[in-house]
């Protein structure tokens, strides 16, 4: 049996916080040193500083957008973003759930101007990030992004 790799993602996320139970929670404030990364990344991007891009990740991790999931290696970073052009990201509402003292989902809707191998990236996204404390650093460990549904 053939199944979605994107599906068994978002499964496994699912039993990562049904586990973790009344350990996560969504903070009331979002958890400012994940929020601060996630921009470092964003503003990175938006450089094409792929070296800055690496350093703020710290880790290689799963990618999902709406072509299906890849596994970003840092090593790879610069000829993944190579045919990129972003002008602009931004991170709106971020909101983080702690998942028990050493891993953080953040979630945020995202608009921005990028084009990646000539086609326009969608904006607005719906955009989750998951973080993990490592060697005493928070380091990205997975992001997916999924269109915004069209305002009506």
């Amino acid at each position: 049996v053939e199944v979605n790799a994107r599906y068994l993602s978002v499964a496994a996320l699912c039993l990562i916080l049904s586990a973790a139970g009344s350990a996560a929670a969504q903070d009331a404030t979002p958890f400012a040193p994940v929020v601060a990364q996630e921009r470092a990344v964003l503003n990175a991007v938006v450089k094409n500083d792929t070296a800055a891009f690496n350093r703020a990740l710290g880790s290689d991790f799963v990618y999902v957008d709406v072509r299906g999931p890849v596994r970003w290696e840092l090593a790879k970073t610069t000829a993944m973003l190579m045919d990129c052009k972003t002008t602009q990201l931004s991170i709106d509402n971020p909101q983080t759930t702690r998942v028990g003292k050493d891993l953080v989902v953040l979630t945020y809707m995202s608009s921005g101007d990028q084009v990646c191998g000539g086609q326009k990236a969608p904006s607005p996204v719906h955009s989750m990030s998951v973080w993990q404390m490592r060697g005493g650093r928070w380091v990205g460990v997975a992001h997916s992004e999924t269109p915004a549904a069209p305002k009506q």
